[in-house]
Order: structure tokens, then C-alpha cells, then sequence
């Protein structure tokens, strides 16, 4: 079974963008400035906080969804 998963990318002072359900069985957190790294890799070194179901994380860490999830949060002009 595949978790919902909610990712909040702090890209300024005050301006926090969120994707996904409030309900979310995992919520992960970045700044803007780590968006371009591969998220297995912020994860893995911290800049990737995770609160939650880790079998979420990482299932969306497999399957490729948090990485567009976060691509999609920092392209919003």
C-alpha cells in the first residue's frame, strides 16, 4: 500500500509551499535551497526532514513522486 505523502518546501521568510493531503500519512520538509538536490540524498543527509510514516518516505522516494512533487513546488514563480 502506497501512503500519501505532504511536502512543505520553505522558500522564503514567511513563505512556506505545500503539496498534498493535511491528512497525510507522512510530512517532509526542505528549504528552497535544498529543492535541487536529489531527495534520497537530502533525506539521507538531513536536509530532508520527515515526520510520519517512514514506509511513506520512502515509497515515495521509489517511486519517484516526492522529487516531482518538490520539482513542482519550486518552479512556482
Amino acid at each position: 500500500m502506497v501512503g500519501s505523502v505532504q511536502v512543505r518546501l520553505a522558500v522564503g521568510r514567511g513563505d512556506v509551499r505545500v503539496e498534498g493531503p493535511d491528512d497525510a500519512d507522512a510530512v517532509v520538509s526542505l528549504s528552497g535551497g535544498d529543492a535541487a538536490l536529489e531527495p534520497s540524498v537530502a533525506y539521507m543527509t538531513g536536509r530532508l526532514k520527515a515526520v510520519g510514516s517512514t514506509r511513506a518516505v520512502l515509497d515515495a522516494l521509489a517511486d519517484g513522486r516526492l522529487a516531482e512533487m518538490i520539482n513542482r513546488l519550486a518552479s512556482r514563480a
